[in-house]
């Protein structure tokens, strides 16, 4: 994400994420929550894009298993 607007708020043991931005050109939305930062940390979050680009920057940004499975 690029150009990122939104907020990181912590209620509690949780921050919850409500954000908007770019990939590339096109418009993203990030919401979420990390609850108990750390080794048992819940991670939820939901991505909204359209017409998502798979192409070299967006393979890169992705860890060795990933790669190989958009590959």
């Amino acid at each position: 994400m690029e150009d990122v607007n939104g907020t990181v708020r912590q209620e509690g043991s949780a921050f919850l994420f409500d954000m908007k931005g770019f990939a590339g050109r096109r418009p993203i939305t990030l919401k979420g929550s990390v609850r108990n930062p750390g080794p048992m940390s819940e991670i939820v979050f939901d991505i909204g894009v359209q017409s998502l680009p798979i192409d070299q920057a967006f393979i890169e940004a992705n860890r060795t298993g990933v790669r190989s499975a958009i590959e």
